[in-house]
């Protein structure tokens, strides 16, 4: 493993910059400490609370979070697939 690259994972995963409105980064969804998942049945995804986990709210989405866990694997992503991933 590039520990290099690894860290800047690790950087753009929490870093909220690249958000839709700069409040929802990858770890917001996506919560280390669940499974690289979410606690909410249905994600609440952009404009939320800025908070991870049970207290999380704002507008819902139209899915449940999916897990990350070896994401490095799947040959497409989103629940419709709509993201390939190449390398």
């Amino acid at each position: 493993m590039d520990t290099k690259l690894a860290a800047l994972g690790r950087l753009l995963f929490f870093d909220n910059i690249g958000a839709l409105h700069q409040d929802n980064g990858c770890a917001g969804c996506h919560a280390p400490r669940v499974g690289l998942g979410d606690t909410q049945s249905i994600a609440i995804g952009i404009q939320n609370n800025k908070t991870v986990g049970d207290k999380r709210s704002g507008p819902r989405n139209q899915r449940r979070t999916p897990s990350v866990v070896n994401s490095a694997f799947y040959p497409k992503l989103m629940w419709n697939g709509r993201f390939s991933a190449r390398s």
